[in-house]
């Protein structure tokens, strides 16, 4: 049997809203926040416990997040806005060490991450950025709602009515004038029956996971810095200087980063990892909590295939597990360690993408493409972490504009998307599924959405000038 018919029913209606969020990632909270502060009604949906989604619980964080870059290689600001609200209200209640220089000690001179004019970071503990995430929500009257999954949509012709959710209290429908797509994998673009693409098996962008380690040695940790240093290995330190925007307890604390693996390939403008050493492990010391060790492991596979993801949960668990085992006989640094609770989610590097009026390209990137309908900008690398776990990394030489059409489906007049999922190609969105990126069309889809509504308008024909000054007005660099 391929189907069954299911009988037809009545589906409570939860709640009516001016604007639906779907998915309360860093895209989907800052979508809400931008909305909300225009006035309109803003609901926001979440499937987890908590809001946040890859930025607090991306693998490779550590119990920190540091790869936030929101200025170029010259300095100069790409992003702000909301984002950096964020981060500042972090600073605030000691929940991050933001915007450092990095001091690198490396023995390979080239190594694309050493951008010496600007400022990387900030490193971010994510147990109290779901607690700030939270409070914001609450000041801006966001009506968000947790343990709730989008599956599906009612739509009349070209406009959606209302999604359909289910959660442990039932089937219900939410219905909105304006929806944002902030899933990450555009399932809400699928189910309008928008075009999107997404590539094959074989060449989606490697799922990953990572489990956290507690119990090492400090002491053998930093001797163990300064022998990677000797080798031929990717390795650095971090010491944030004294600045104003560094509160004092964080400004004498070194952040310690250690990355083994063979077959480094460096020049000028990319980096090619072509296989990590077996067993080995990135060690994470903030200052801000004891000595952390991660380790990870990927699989090939497609994030929106439960068989797969079922699969690598329990590949990736088998290959992590077995790592720690391998350490703890062979690194007396890790001889008493342990895991460490929260255990986190999956990462998801690629699943859907939008077709939208645009699609950023490869090259947009590499050239700083400069577009008539601007609304945000980026300047982040390249990430390309291949199915069989190698690694290409590669910056691109300025900032590059991100223009509204790649946020506009084709055919729905009140979805807009932001995210990992906006409209590009699948090596384009190995730089535009990043954080900070993430963070400016999540603004700028949000600020969009709210001004459809009270322009009673159509997110296609909406002034571009009256967008663009709206986002201005709160911090967005456009």
């Amino acid at each position: 049997m391929e189907y069954v018919i299911e009988p037809k029913r009545k589906t409570p209606v939860l709640l009516e809203t001016d604007v639906l969020v779907v998915g309360g990632g860093v895209a989907g909270c800052v979508a809400a926040l931008a909305a909300a502060r225009t006035g309109v009604q803003v609901t926001l949906i979440e499937r987890n416990r908590h809001l946040g989604g890859f930025f607090d619980t991306r693998p490779g964080s550590g119990e920190m997040y540091g790869g936030l870059v929101l200025q170029d290689g010259k300095g100069n600001w790409v992003s702000k806005g909301i984002g950096w609200e964020i981060i500042k209200r972090l600073v605030s209640v000691g929940g991050a060490i933001p915007m450092i220089k990095r001091k690198v000690k490396s023995n390979h001179p080239k190594l694309p991450l050493d951008t010496p004019n600007s400022k990387y970071g900030p490193f971010i503990d994510y147990e109290t950025l779901k607690m700030v995430l939270f409070d914001m929500m609450g000041e801006a009257a966001v009506r968000f709602i947790l343990y709730t999954f989008g599956v599906g949509v009612i739509k009349k012709g070209n406009v959606i009515e209302g999604v359909f959710t289910e959660t442990k209290s039932g089937r219900d429908v939410i219905l909105a004038k304006v929806i944002v797509d902030a899933t990450g994998d555009a399932d809400v673009v699928s189910w309008s029956d928008d075009p999107f693409d997404k590539s094959p098996p074989e060449k989606l962008y490697q799922i990953q996971g990572v489990l956290f380690v507690g119990g090492i040695n400090t002491a053998i940790v930093k001797s163990q810095i300064k022998n990677h240093l000797e080798k031929n290995d990717y390795a650095y330190v971090i010491t944030p200087e004294s600045s104003e925007e560094i509160p004092e307890r964080f400004e004498q604390k070194q952040i310690h980063m250690v990355l083994s693996a063979e077959g480094f390939e460096v020049s000028d403008d990319n980096l090619t990892v072509r296989k990590r050493t077996p067993g080995s492990a990135s060690i994470l010391s903030t200052g801000m909590r004891p000595c952390l060790g991660r380790l990870g492991a990927g699989v090939s596979g497609d994030g929106t295939n439960v068989f797969d993801l079922t699969r690598a949960e329990v590949e990736i668990r088998r290959a992590i597990t077995q790592k720690l085992d391998k350490l703890r006989r062979t690194d007396t640094a890790y001889k008493d360690s342990y895991i460490l609770p929260p255990v986190h989610p999956l990462g998801i590097r690629e699943t859907r993408r939008l077709v939208g009026e645009y699609v950023i390209n490869e090259d947009d990137i590499k050239n700083g493409a400069q577009f008539e309908d601007v609304v945000a900008k980026g300047h982040i690398s390249f990430d390309h972490h291949y199915p069989d776990g190698s690694l290409e990394h590669r910056m691109p030489t300025k900032a590059y504009d991100i223009p509204y059409r790649a946020l506009l489906p084709q055919n729905t007049k009140n979805l807009v998307v932001a995210g990992r999922c906006i409209s590009c190609t699948h090596k384009a969105q190995a730089a535009l599924r990043k954080v900070p990126v993430v963070l400016a069309t999540g603004q700028s889809a949000g600020t969009a959405a709210a001004l459809s509504v009270q322009y009673q308008c159509s997110l296609r024909d909406l002034d571009l000038q009256v967008l663009r000054r709206a986002l201005r007005k709160d911090n967005h660099i456009v």
